[in-house]
Parts: structure tokens; sequence; C-alpha cells
């Protein structure tokens, strides 16, 4: 891997003799390390690196440098802004899977109770609005057959922990003059 460090300095770097020229042949301190006499050597500071300065083939060559540079570099900024998009698609698919689990998990069984407690609660209320005295378990059972079917549950220790409060909800404001009348009747 080429140390670019000396690329950011301002001090003069030495450039091999030859046509063929890269990144890698220039050093901060002078040519190849096993160089013998470093006076010979052509010298250059950064500012004078151009594709119109000095020797035409140095430039050429640096300018092909810097042209792999900038397409290494766009290729490099392609990639990472495509793994940008992978690691924001996986990001939200790990959002959407932890509210699957969040709407999966049941209510606790202190939940479970509450929505019973509501529920005798509601009956025994409705009972004696409609004045039909000791129908309070078929009403429960009404009550609690109306919540099955609106929530897509079997028994009330299946409803997930988010549909708890609109459960209870439903159960407190659970009024179906019919079957109140059939139970008043019967």
């Amino acid at each position: 891997m080429t140390d670019l460090s000396a690329l950011r300095q301002e001090e003069p770097v030495t450039l091999p003799a030859g046509p063929s020229l890269s990144l890698r042949d220039i050093s901060p301190r002078g040519g190849d390390k096993g160089a013998g006499a470093k006076a010979a050597e052509p010298t250059l500071s950064l500012c004078d690196i151009s594709p119109k300065g000095g020797d035409e083939e140095t430039g050429e060559a640096v300018s092909q440098a810097i042209a792999q540079m900038a397409q290494t570099m766009g290729q490099m900024q392609l990639i990472m802004a495509s793994m940008a998009e992978m690691i924001s698609a996986t990001s939200q698919s790990v959002a959407d899977l932890r509210r699957q689990v969040q709407r999966m998990d049941k209510a606790t069984p202190a939940q479970a109770a509450a929505i019973r407690d509501a529920i005798h609660t509601r009956a025994a209320a409705l009972c004696a609005d409609y004045g039909c005295a000791g129908c309070e378990k078929k009403v429960a059972a009404a009550i609690r057959k109306s919540l099955r079917i609106s929530t897509g549950v079997s028994s009330l220790r299946e409803i997930s922990k988010d549909h708890v409060k609109a459960a209870l909800l439903q159960v407190e404001t659970w009024d179906d003059f019919g079957i109140m009348t059939r139970m008043g009747a019967g």
C-alpha cells in the first residue's frame, strides 16, 4: 500500500529517472531506497506536478495516475452508496420484524385478568341497567364472544399486548340492545 501522507506535504519529492511513473515511485525523501547519489535525481514539489509542467512524459504519467485514482474513488463511492442502501434495507427489515414480534406477544396473565374483570363488571352493569337480574353469565359470554370475533382470537389469553387497551375499551362500550332484550325476555 502506498503512503499517501507524503502527497499532502509541500516538501520536494524525488522522481526516478525513466519514462514510467506511478504514485508508488514518489517518496517524500528521494527516489528508491537503493539510489546512490541523490543530487542527480530530479525533485519536484506537489505544486510542480501537473500535465503542463516539466517533462511531458512525467506529466502524462501523473495525469494517468490521478485519473486512475479518481476512477477508483468513484467506484468506491458507488460501492459505499450501495452498502448504505443495504444497511438501510436491513434496518428497515429488522424494525418490521420487531413490530411483528410485538404484535405476536400475548397479553400477560394480569392483562388477561383485567379484561376478564372488565367483562364481569360490564355484564353486571348492563344487567342492572336493563333490569334483567341473573343474566350476568350470559351477557359476559356475549361480550367475550364479541371480543373474540373482533380481535380474531379463540381465547382472551391470546389477545396481543398492543390490543389490550382496545379490548378494554370495547368491553367498556359494549352494549348490544338485541342481545340485552333477549336476555331480559328470557
